[in-house]
């Protein structure tokens, strides 16, 4: 058996394999894998049925403990005890405990290092978490899921606005929008109906958009209602794509808190888009 042969005959027998994995996991855990054949090698899909396989056998016997416990009760400096100039350096060395155990922290707002460490040592390693342990496996976690930012989280609404009015993703635009309190740039109410033509007024004028981006982003936050401002660009083709165009706006958005502690849009400043 030559050596292409001999790889042909590995494979077939490793999607045997795979087949009988993916039995087992739909019986065992009512996992359901789709139809079509996963665009894996064999031997990659078998290693990931069996990451797959562990991490349901571990979820189903995990016991809570505090993410101090899993990283195996170290000593933490109180930062009240760390002098300013070496307050990086603990960080540093704080990061890397978490890593090494399996734990990531990110942190999507600007928080300074103080803060950072004070809700490590103070907060995080008093939270719980399932004891799951798998090789390469990673457990994530983000600052703000503890300390919302509102700042943040509008600004990420607006974004997501912008993204899906450029992608022409009308059904996403319509998401986040709060259509019972829709006003046009001079602060005039107006209709879902009157919103949609707007939309595709702006579409017909900018049939072909590419290279999008956000410039810029900034919150301002009061109360329920929040200002976000964006430097955005683009450019702008004909139908036949002839001849594109770069264009940038400043585009302010006024946003409202909805109940599920999310942000809509209520009024988009912005010639061409919003006005009558």
């Amino acid at each position: 058996m030559d050596d292409s042969s001999f790889e042909d005959e590995q494979d077939r027998i490793q999607r045997i394999l795979n087949e009988k994995k993916r039995q087992e996991l739909e019986e065992q855990y009512g996992m359901i894998f789709s139809d079509e054949e996963m665009e894996l090698p064999p031997e990659v899909e078998g290693e990931w049925l069996d990451y797959v396989a562990e991490f349901e056998r571990q979820f189903e016997e995990a016991e809570q403990i505090t993410i101090r416990e899993f990283i195996g009760n170290p000593v933490i400096k109180p930062l009240a005890d760390i002098a300013e100039e070496d307050l990086a350096a603990e960080l540093e060395q704080l990061f890397d405990l978490l890593i090494e155990n399996g734990i990531h922290l990110d942190f999507l707002t600007d928080v300074d290092e103080q803060e950072m460490y004070r809700f490590i040592a103070e907060e995080f390693l008093d939270e719980e978490m399932d004891n799951i342990r798998i090789e390469g496996m990673m457990h994530g976690f983000i600052y703000e899921d503890f300390h919302p930012s509102d700042e943040y989280d509008s600004a990420f609404w607006a974004e997501h606005f912008l993204q899906a009015l450029f992608t022409w993703d009308q059904a996403a635009l319509e998401q986040v929008i709060d259509e019972k309190i829709l006003f046009d740039a001079a602060a005039q109410p107006i209709t879902l109906v009157e919103f949609r033509q707007m939309v595709e007024a702006f579409y017909a004028q900018n049939p072909v958009i590419l290279a999008f981006a956000l410039e810029s982003v900034y919150s301002l936050v009061e109360g329920n209602e929040a200002v976000v401002q964006t430097l955005i660009s683009w450019e702008r083709f004909p139908a036949d794509l002839s001849q594109g165009i770069t264009i940038e706006r400043e585009v302010d958005l006024l946003m409202v808190r909805n109940a599920f502690d999310g942000w809509d849009v209520m009024q988009v400043s912005w010639p061409n888009l919003m006005d009558k």
